[in-house]
């Protein structure tokens, strides 16, 4: 079976959701709420901290200042 999602956010929500299912120890996540509207970018927060709270390990990149302070344990700021 074969199918295709064509919204970003759906795409971004099946990842992640796909990986709840594999169990990693780490995950690198680069801007995962990026051009995601208000509802989607609140229901991948939930799924990212589903993953904190079974202690995977996870680095992200972020330019959503509020979003690093929501999630983040520990936070390094880059400049330049």
């Amino acid at each position: 079976m074969r199918f295709a999602i064509s919204c970003f956010g759906q795409r971004t929500r099946a990842a992640l959701a796909a990986m709840i299912f594999a169990e990693p120890d780490f995950l690198l996540l680069d801007e995962p709420t990026a051009s995601l509207d208000p509802g989607a970018k609140h229901e991948v927060e939930a799924m990212i901290g589903q993953f904190i709270e079974q202690g995977v390990t996870l680095v992200m990149s972020s330019h959503n200042l509020g979003q690093v302070k929501r999630l983040a344990g520990r936070v390094l700021y880059l400049e330049g």
